[in-house]
């Protein structure tokens, strides 16, 4: 760029008065000199060439020196207000222990496993088997948030319940309490749940009851924000659910929904640093982060029986696949009560035989079956029930401490009351052995 600014500063320099005067002179001295009308033509024509390229060449020199020493546009004034970079807004944030899953447990003794999954033991279960199906497998969500801070859940399907009492080591978990209560209205009214809730952590919670698809996994993504009182973000995180089923939905209908377990795990969960300078688009970049964990996340679940419960729908599916191969049942009843460290199975009738079979299921998973006669409900003891002078020959009534069970393999075990913890269980002791 600068040998052309040169040269054509050259060029202009050479251009002066002198040099115009001088073609001026020359145009004069053809016109003396008498040339043919034809010769003075070509000269008059010269003269005013030379003129007009000597007046183009001044002009353009004028034009083009200008923008030939200006500076590169790329590299002038920017635009008002100035580029905003990363580096003046840095997009930062802190990772937070915002949310807690809580799996509802009742268990006995060293059952109860240290885990995350389990962060509250029941201190009673109710003696509904429908309920206790549908309770096992409800994950609470609770948030740990600051005064006055609200969060918003949104879920991919509608399983979001909304509790409202809050979910913390001092809440009630009793059988008859509210927040016992709460879930049981979750469970009447399962068809209300939403796919988006705004909560008070510090008066609510949630609990995800998850539409079942009849596939062997049910699945949710949590997303979540945190406002302060002026409805600003400042936090976010995401949650995975998954609900596995143990046996085929189709040819063992009547065990599916009992037969779960559930498995939870936080994909992300931060405080954002500058929430003022964060833009709902960068939240949804943020949670899109931790939603794209989802599948090495559920890679590393471990959906093995940890919970007394588990282990018993475990053993129930192990029941049903090992014992009515092929066999569709279209009758069972059942019995698990507060505090009762084991659980019975009676199978009433399959599509080909009418034959009962009756199992009891200890809380570390393990079962075995049987006899059935005609006395008790539940068929517990098969020589003669030991609370016969309690409630007189042929009593009808269901399992409770004093009665025994003799299993089809010749152990005998009687049920005991026992202090585990500090509270008093029920659970299947043996006795004896009889002659095989």
């Amino acid at each position: 760029m600068k040998t052309n600014q040169e040269k054509l500063n050259d060029a202009v320099g050479m251009l002066d008065g002198e040099t115009v005067q001088t073609a001026m002179t020359r145009a004069a001295y053809m016109k003396e000199a008498r040339m043919t009308r034809r010769a003075v033509f070509r000269r008059r024509a010269a003269v005013v060439l030379a003129a007009c390229l000597s007046l183009t060449l001044m002009l353009g020199a004028l034009l083009a020196v200008p923008l030939m020493t200006a500076e590169d546009p790329s590299i002038g004034e920017t635009t008002p207000g100035g580029p905003t970079t990363d580096d003046e807004f840095p997009f930062t944030y802190t990772e937070a222990s915002l949310v807690r899953l809580s799996l509802l447990s009742s268990d006995v003794g060293e059952e109860v496993v240290d885990t995350p999954l389990i962060t509250r033991e029941l201190d009673s279960m109710p003696q509904v088997e429908e309920f206790n199906s549908f309770f096992w497998s409800l994950l609470v969500v609770s948030f740990d948030c600051e005064a006055g801070e609200t969060v918003t859940v949104n879920a991919q399907t509608e399983s979001l319940h909304y509790v409202g009492i809050p979910y913390t080591e001092d809440t009630d978990l009793n059988f008859g309490g509210d927040f016992m209560k709460s879930l049981w209205n979750v469970y009447e009214n399962r068809e209300d749940a939403v796919s988006s809730m705004t909560i008070d952590p510090a008066t609510s919670c949630i609990v995800i009851f998850m539409p079942h698809t009849k596939t062997p996994l049910d699945e949710e993504t949590l997303t979540f924000t945190v406002q302060n009182e002026d409805n600003v973000t400042v936090g976010a995180g995401s949650v995975y659910v998954g609900m596995r089923y143990l046996v085929d939905a189709e040819l063992h209908r009547l065990w599916y929904d009992s037969c779960t377990i559930t498995r939870s795990a936080v994909l992300g969960s931060v405080r954002l640093d500058d929430p003022a300078n964060v833009t709902a688009e960068q939240v949804d970049e943020l949670l899109a982060s931790f939603t794209a964990k989802t599948e090495e996340v559920k890679a590393s679940l471990d959906y093995a029986p940890v919970t007394m419960n588990e282990h018993f729908a475990t053993a129930c599916a192990e029941i049903v696949r090992q014992e009515f191969d092929g066999e569709q049942v279209t009758g069972i009843s059942s019995n698990h009560g507060s505090h009762r460290g084991y659980y019975t199975i009676t199978v009433t009738s399959t599509d080909k035989s009418d034959s009962d079979r009756a199992f009891l299921i200890f809380a570390d998973g393990t079962w075995g079956e049987y006899r059935v006669h005609e006395n008790c409900w539940h068929d517990c003891h098969g020589g003669g029930c030991p609370m016969e002078d309690m409630f007189g020959v042929g009593c009808n009534h269901s399992l409770m401490v004093g009665c025994r069970i003799t299993l089809l393999d010749g152990r005998v075990f009687e049920i005991v009351e026992q202090e585990i913890d500090g509270k008093l269980w029920e659970v299947p002791v043996e006795i004896t052995k009889t002659a095989e």
